[in-house]
């Protein structure tokens, strides 16, 4: 890692886990960036690698955006369509309650097909774990089926009180913890069950902390298990930590200050980027969560690179986190790797003890470095595996970083475009990617509206592996504003597209 990167990097793990004096800052929403193009009255919501899909029932529409946030396709859909997922595959699927059934979407010629019928009165619809998992509001259960809509049972919901005096209109999974989260929007809360249905706890009811929700949209989980809850009333996302605390309010820019347009529809992108769909609005407002609150006593490992659902292409494969660690604990300091053949986590296919922390600074009472380790040889081509990390010092360990998944891929990449590091970033981040050569290529960038904002012929640099630092000011040299940008990598016919947050 040259100089100039390690800098860098570092600079945005000092930022992003370290508030003023070394100290850390309590978890913060900051608004990134807003999409309005052709919407009339979102409501459930969906964020894929390549697309952005919006149901408007009212219009009878699903609406897809590209990952620039403008529009590339409609199709016409029932009014009565709630809930959205999308299978292993292109095809999303939504709920038709009168009809009892779920509806399958193709989204390259628009057919639409039943994909499960005689489901009660599904309310909303995940595909998690490889399951399609469907909410029967009536039956107060959970009915599963295969991607090919086979059913392979149900799950029935214990749920606390008088079961029929309580409509549970919204779904979550947390595949982390095999947990169910349930919108009871007769009592406004929220409701966990475990995988079997067994009642584990609710939260979000009506009191007088600031969690209470007066009027429940949606409800989502992210990969840390942090749950967020749309409240229509109050014109805010109530957001959860993994242990049900409260944690901050998300309200209309600038500064927080004022109420979202009726939010309702929720989606959490893998780089955990809030998206809320306003109906009144209409628009679909992105925000970042900072997460990082409290002091720390212990090292603290985050993983960086790969991040969730990459594939680990090329002849060399490593992964990268970042340390955090008090500066009483920093002689010694090291860190561990285990990687884990999914879905089996309970033995480790790969591991490593002892690799020391590198590029280490000073950042008030908290030291922070980066740590690397190349994978030997042994992993199969295609399969899906799983990592994880933890710092470790003297004085103790930290917590094993939350599991990330990535698969191995079977050839080194002649074309590809990497995440950017560090993300989101302030005011330079590198951008890595792979050519063929023997063609023409050009790297972009464009805000979301889709405007071009930088551009840089790369042509001339040749087959194999570069980078690119961007220094987030367009091209004619003047700074951009804070938001969600989308880099895109051409080469001849290929083309492939990442996106990245700029926080000033």
């Amino acid at each position: 890692m040259d100089t100039l990167r390690k800098t860098i990097m570092l600079l945005a793990l000092g930022s992003g886990l370290l508030g003023g004096a070394g100290q850390l800052r309590a978890a913060e929403a900051t608004h990134v960036g807003t999409i309005a193009d052709g919407l009339t009255a979102p409501t459930s919501l969906l964020v894929t690698t390549d697309n952005i899909a919006v149901l408007e029932p009212f219009s009878g529409q699903l609406v897809l955006y590209s990952t620039a946030g403008v529009v590339s396709n409609r199709f016409t859909i029932s009014r009565e369509a709630r809930g959205l997922a999308r299978l292993a595959g292109p095809d999303f699927l939504f709920c038709e309650g009168a009809a009892s059934r779920v509806v399958r979407v193709n989204p390259d010629t628009g057919t639409q097909s039943v994909f499960l019928s005689d489901v009660g009165v599904p309310t909303d619809v995940i595909v998690a774990g490889g399951l399609c998992r469907v909410l029967d509001a009536a039956g107060q259960r959970v009915l599963l089926s295969d991607a090919s809509g086979r059913t392979q049972g149900a799950v029935v919901l214990a749920v606390p009180g008088t079961p029929t005096g309580s409509w549970l209109s919204d779904l979550a999974w947390d595949g982390t913890r095999e947990r169910y989260y349930a919108w009871d929007q007769t009592h406004s809360r929220v409701l966990a069950f475990a995988a079997d249905g067994a009642f584990e706890g609710e939260f979000c009811s009506f009191g007088a902390d600031a969690g209470t929700v007066t009027r429940g949209g949606e409800i989502v989980c992210d990969a840390e298990g942090w749950i967020y809850v749309s409240d229509r009333f109050q014109g805010r996302i109530a957001v959860f930590d993994a242990a049900w605390n409260f944690v901050l309010n998300i309200r209309q820019p600038p500064e927080g200050a004022g109420r979202l347009e009726m939010p309702s529809g929720l989606a959490v992108d893998a780089t955990g980027l809030v998206y809320v769909a306003c109906t009144e609005g209409p628009v679909i407002e992105v925000f970042h969560v900072d997460k990082t609150g409290g002091p720390s006593l212990v090292p603290r490992a985050r993983p960086l690179s790969p991040a969730a659902g990459d594939t680990l292409a090329g002849a060399v494969a490593s992964l990268l986190a970042g340390i955090q660690a008090p500066v009483a604990l920093a002689a010694g300091l090291t860190a561990e790797f285990r990687v884990f053949a999914l879905p089996d986590t309970t033995e480790s296919v790969l591991s490593v003890t002892g690799l020391p922390v590198q590029d280490v600074v000073v950042a008030g009472d908290n030291v922070v470095g980066t740590v690397s380790w190349e994978l030997p040889a042994g992993l199969t081509a295609g399969r899906l595996y799983g990592w994880t990390v933890r710092a470790v010092a003297t004085g103790g360990s930290g917590e094993w970083a939350l599991l990330r998944s990535f698969t191995k891929g079977a050839l080194p990449s002649a074309f590809r475009l990497n995440q950017n590091v560090p993300n989101p970033f302030n005011p330079r981040t590198i951008i890595s990617f792979e050519l063929a050569g023997g063609g023409s290529a050009r790297l972009a960038i464009y805000n979301l509206r889709g405007q071009q904002v930088w551009q840089r012929s790369v042509s001339d640099l040749g087959p194999g592996r570069h980078e690119v630092i961007w220094d987030g000011r367009n091209g004619s040299g003047a700074g951009v504003s804070s938001g969600v940008y989308f880099y895109r990598l051409v080469e001849g016919s290929r083309t492939e597209t990442r996106k990245m947050v700029l926080m000033r």
